[in-house]
């Protein structure tokens, strides 16, 4: 059935032909089956009976490791399993690991395995991520920097040793190719010297980026890239990512050197003085679409700063970015002084943005009406389930209110606007709300996400909240929407807690039925044509047994 089920994917072929496919030489094993006499009767149902262009399709969608393993079936099979190998341009050393032995998580490759798979490659490959390899040296860095002659990408991941020997090897016979570079700090350990020296040596870069778990704030002092990055560089993406230990001079100088190349910008999760710049006397960023800023919402992550950046930073970076596409601010915005001053200037400066992230920043609903300019907007994230500890919650800061001023009063301006999430667990949303704004949707909105109350039911019975528990404020809002004419729409709604709110109400009329087996037909008769009606959360984990 799976086979089958390939066959019929719409697959294009490799670009060259066929015929010019390169068959690496056939050596002669026990293990091998000379008699491949069934593949010619077309009768017998057996992947034999296919030829090799179907099976170049089917083997395309398994990896190196499942390679080796079916070319010891037969020589046609060989031949098929090293030609896919010669021709693969994508690695990652974990899939080379047959082991199930794991060292912290992390798979152990050998690097006579690795060897000898480059070997096979003939130079074909273009992107390399190191993951579980132990004692590369710089020699054997300098082998695989000539098997690997178009290498245009490279990670280097967890349990790897950048000492000064391999960044030099890297440097010089790995990076002036180079157009992506990639160094994951989580279980490495490397000092300034080290990056200056690989990054002099770049000419065609164009990302560029850092990662890191919070462990590493506390390693030796913070990391400086200074000038060794050279302008001549494309760069058009740079990623510091949950990365604590870099010098703000480092962002300083790449968004003034590589103004007008730079698209792609994230610093979410990382150290919050990166952006502790003065942008004054900056040159707009006019091709930058992204730029992604979110906090990490753990108090004690082991940042100097584990508070929001300044409101002013991220006012004076929009200001220089007219074109940006991608807008992610997570956790950032709870100083409600500048909430307005920060609307003002995203309302203004930022017409072309299509993706916003404002899930927990708590912002008054009197300032969400300002979304209404921003035209081009297609996916808006309100959620306010996980909003940092130390933070007081302010009653200004309702979703019930959020959310009918964006169904009354910003969505009929927002044509394009395809995807809203607006998710809390500790309110309800009202029926006639819900009916709203699915009555001011566009035929472009596909999909509401929301959610019901989290937990069990702890209420006493004569709580005033246990209503709300019990209430199906989703039935009773799919059946007013019963009304709403919308044939051309079709809307998708995602409800967090369906199950739980399901299961709740029936226990509140006393139904007699299967709540995880008949819920889904419930709601299915209840809904109109043009609603679609998903539940999430924890209805998957109860119904996972």
């Amino acid at each position: 059935t799976n086979l089958l089920h390939l066959l019929r994917m719409d697959v294009p072929l490799e670009e060259e032909h066929p015929a010019k496919r390169r068959c690496l030489p056939v050596h002669n094993s026990a293990y091998y089956d000379t008699s491949d006499s069934s593949a010619a009767d077309d009768t017998l149902p057996t992947i034999l009976a296919l030829n090799d262009e179907c099976l170049d399709i089917i083997l395309s969608f398994f990896g190196i490791r499942e390679y080796f393993r079916m070319s010891i079936t037969c020589k046609r099979w060989y031949n098929l399993c090293l030609s896919r190998i010669s021709r693969t341009k994508r690695l990652r050393t974990t899939a080379l690991c047959d082991s199930p032995l794991y060292l912290k998580n992390i798979r152990i490759v050998s690097v006579e395995r690795m060897l000898s798979v480059l070997s096979l490659n003939n130079g074909a490959l273009t992107s390399l991520s190191l993951f579980g390899i132990k004692n590369l040296t710089a020699s054997l860095f300098s082998v695989m920097a000539d098997l690997m002659p178009n290498l245009t990408k490279l990670y280097i991941g967890k349990t790897f040793a950048l000492t000064p020997r391999v960044a030099k090897v890297i440097g010089e016979k790995f990076c002036p190719n180079l157009e992506s570079l990639s160094l994951d700090a989580t279980n490495i350990y490397f000092t300034s010297k080290e990056v200056q020296y690989m990054l002099s040596f770049t000419r065609k870069l164009k990302s560029f980026a850092i990662t890191a778990t919070v462990s590493y704030a506390n390693r030796g002092p913070p990391l400086c890239i200074g000038e060794s990055l050279s302008s001549i560089n494309p760069l058009s993406s740079f990623t510091c990512h949950e990365f604590a230990s870099l010098q703000p001079c480092c962002t300083e100088y790449i968004l003034r050197n590589f103004s007008s190349t730079l698209q792609h910008l994230n610093v979410s999760e990382a150290h919050l003085d990166v952006l502790d710049i003065n942008t004054i006397s900056f040159p707009p960023f006019e091709n930058m679409n992204t730029f992604l800023a979110a906090r990490r919402n753990d108090v004690q992550c082991g940042y100097r700063h584990p508070f929001p950046i300044k409101c002013s930073k991220l006012i004076s970076i929009l200001k220089l970015s007219p074109n940006l596409v991608k807008l992610d601010i997570s956790r950032q915005l709870h100083d409600q002084t500048n909430d307005d001053v920060f609307f003002d200037v995203l309302s203004r400066h930022c017409l072309f943005l299509e993706e916003l992230n404002l899930s927990e920043c708590l912002i008054s609903a009197e300032h969400l009406i300002k979304l209404n300019k921003l035209t081009s907007l297609k996916k808006l994230i309100l959620d306010y389930n996980d909003c940092p500890g130390h933070i007081k919650i302010n009653h200004d800061y309702d979703i019930v209110s959020c959310f009918k001023i964006i169904a009354a009063r910003v969505l009929p301006l927002l044509d394009k606007l395809a995807y809203l999430s607006m998710t809390d667990k500790r309110n309800v949303l009202p029926a006639d709300d819900i009916v709203l704004f699915i009555k001011n949707t566009s035929p472009n909105f596909k999909e509401l996400r929301i959610s019901t109350l989290a937990g069990d039911i702890t209420l006493s019975p004569d709580s005033k909240e246990l209503n709300n528990w019990f209430h199906n404020f989703i039935e009773e809002a799919l059946e007013k929407c019963q009304g709403l004419n919308k044939e051309e729409h079709s809307i998708k709604l995602v409800v967090d807690g369906l199950f739980s709110l399901h299961r709740n109400s029936c226990k509140k009329d006393d139904r007699n039925c299967s709540c995880s087996r008949d819920y889904p037909l419930f709601y299915e008769k209840v809904a109109p044509k043009f609603l679609q009606v998903v539940g999430s959360g924890d209805q998957i984990r109860s119904l996972s047994w």
